[in-house]
């Protein structure tokens, strides 16, 4: 069902991110600032302030982003 579904989706997304669930819940069913399905429009800012993503940039700024990870990785004891 639409419900189970969209229940996977925030369970995903909030696993994945430090956006609180209620703050995603009334996000996704914010119905005033409509575009073409159920939802709202925030801005990059607006995403890392609620959590919803850790930073704003450019594909460079993602590549050095996930290279510092897999360094950080390399080095953490097994």
């Amino acid at each position: 069902s639409l419900s189970r579904m969209q229940d996977r989706i925030i369970s995903f997304i909030c696993k994945n991110s430090s956006v609180k669930e209620d703050k995603l819940r009334s996000l996704m069913m914010k119905t005033d600032e409509m575009t073409t399905d159920v939802g709202s429009i925030i801005s990059g800012e607006e995403a890392v302030s609620i959590g919803l993503i850790d930073g704003v940039g450019g594909i460079g700024d993602a590549i050095s982003a996930l290279r510092k990870i897999i360094a950080d990785t390399r080095q953490m004891p097994t």
